[in-house]
């Protein structure tokens, strides 16, 4: 597409908080009160308050929000591809023809060039394994200044080194956060207390390179509600909440069943650093105002998956497709909101998000409302991701690595793993917890959500046997093809 007069073009900043579930979210159903900025952008933003995450961590969920493409269709999960394509049709490339310049600034460093998400921005920066373990310090500064090379350990590959000290600093956090906060209080660290806080004044500095004519796509990953919980520092003058085990990969591999109150203190040091993503998304705010661009700014902030704390025996995310772990939240704020706050109940899903804002960008859709789901919104999960799959013993290996896809009609939820044949279905209006599930076949032909689920599980996974006959023509009949 040939460049446009892009001088009317709106800016686009796209936040994503991750890891934050939408129940701890101000506006879902145990909401932390107390966050100034994020009550403001509800009250500024259209809301979604069933939105689901296309998959149950990073990557995939990011390639989604991305390219607007579900994963079945990207196939960027870890069966499948392990980056995104050069030519995958992602929001800074489509965006570039009507003359945007785009910015990629990530905490996390799998939303980087190790996995092509950040390979269509104009510049990039993506954090290293090692800085969500020290929080408050601003390791990099700047897009302008390049890495010293081999600093960016990114992508899947890195996990084969970072896993270990990952698993040995949770397993005996104490310590190690005793020692964080010595060098936070020596070294003069962010009071914020956030994971890459170059985040803020890198954006800052890019954008006082771009002309204030020329429209800009920006991508802001925070990690500050991401595992391990340490370094968090104390809300409102009160004490902080003293660190106890996070050990995942131990819980993973079946050698450690936190208690009760050890998930109850983990889960309260992920709703602290609930405070700290406010501030930080104030300081967004205030760059985007002090560059003249708030007035004219779409801000969507959401998350790329969430967070289970002991819901239904898990811990974390990835594995499995519960609501913890997929229910995100969804505020997209426009330049002006005619009628002040809106909410929007229906399923949505990350993958509307591209296509909301190519439509702000051009004019050329509707771009407050969703587009019409021709489909059930699913959810894709695959599996146990990483070197802990060949460390794990046959049995518990059985039960953790499964690929499922989870589909929502109405207060229905149906999740299948047609290579087990097993299936459940949950009724989320009476049971929202998923407490009664009931079990269903994946290879059922006459419930239209099993279908559709199982024809997204044989897109994205393979299909483990032939596809049923007149599966093409049932789907149609029931508008999900």
């Amino acid at each position: 597409m040939a460049p446009q007069d892009h001088r009317a073009a709106p800016d686009i900043v796209v936040v994503v908080l991750d890891s934050v579930r939408f129940s701890d979210f101000p506006g879902g159903p145990s909401g932390r009160s107390g966050l100034p900025t994020f009550d403001r952008l509800r009250r500024e933003s259209i809301e979604y308050t069933a939105s689901v995450a296309p998959s149950s961590w990073t990557v995939p969920s990011h390639a989604s929000l991305l390219t607007g493409l579900p994963v079945e269709d990207h196939r960027v999960h870890s069966r499948g591809e392990t980056r995104l394509r050069a030519d995958a049709p992602t929001l800074p490339l489509r965006l570039r023809g009507l003359g945007y310049r785009s910015a990629c600034l990530s905490a996390n460093p799998l939303v980087g060039p190790g996995t092509g998400l950040s390979d269509a921005f104009d510049a990039a920066i993506a954090a290293g394994w090692h800085e969500s373990y020290l929080r408050g310090r601003s390791l990099r500064r700047s897009l302008l200044d390049p890495a010293p090379p081999g600093s960016r350990l990114t992508g899947l590959a890195s996990r084969s080194f970072a896993d270990p000290v990952a698993a040995a600093i949770q397993r005996w956090p104490g310590p190690f956060d005793t020692m964080v906060r010595w060098w936070q209080q020596r070294a003069g660290a962010d009071p914020i207390g956030g994971i890459a806080g170059w985040i803020e004044p890198a954006f800052a500095a890019w954008l006082r390179t771009v002309p204030a004519d020329v429209p800009t796509f920006s991508l802001l990953n925070f990690m500050d509600a991401h595992e391990p919980y340490i370094g968090i520092p104390a809300e409102n003058g009160h004490p902080r909440l003293r660190p106890g085990r996070q050990d995942r990969s131990a819980w993973v591999r079946g050698g450690w069943r936190p208690t009760a109150a050890q998930l109850a203190g983990i889960h309260g040091l992920y709703r602290s650093s609930f405070a700290v993503l406010d501030r930080r998304v104030a300081q967004v705010i205030d760059v985007l105002e002090s560059a003249g661009r708030w007035n004219r700014t779409w801000l969507v902030l959401t998350s790329d998956h969430g967070q289970a704390f002991g819901e239904r025996g898990f811990l974390y995310h990835g594995i499995r497709l519960y609501e913890p772990v997929v229910r995100v939240p969804l505020l997209i704020r426009p330049p002006t909101l005619d009628g002040g706050p809106q909410q929007r109940a229906g399923w949505t899903s990350l993958t509307e998000v591209a296509p909301m804002l190519w439509g702000a960008a051009t004019g050329s859709v509707p771009s407050r409302d969703r587009p019409a789901q021709p489909r059930p919104v699913t959810a894709v999960s695959d599996g146990v991701v990483g070197p802990l799959r060949r460390r794990l013993r046959p049995a518990r290996l059985a039960d953790l690595d499964r690929l499922l896809v989870a589909a929502y009609d109405g207060d229905r939820k149906v999740t299948v793993d047609p290579a087990t044949g097993e299936g459940e279905a949950v009724d989320l209006g009476d049971d929202p917890n998923e407490q009664r599930p009931t079990r269903v076949d994946p290879r059922d032909t006459t419930d239209p959500l099993v279908v559709a689920a199982g024809a997204v599980w044989r897109k994205a996974f393979g299909a483990p046997g032939p596809e049923p006959a007149g599966l093409a023509d049932r789907l149609r009949s029931w508008g999900y093809a």
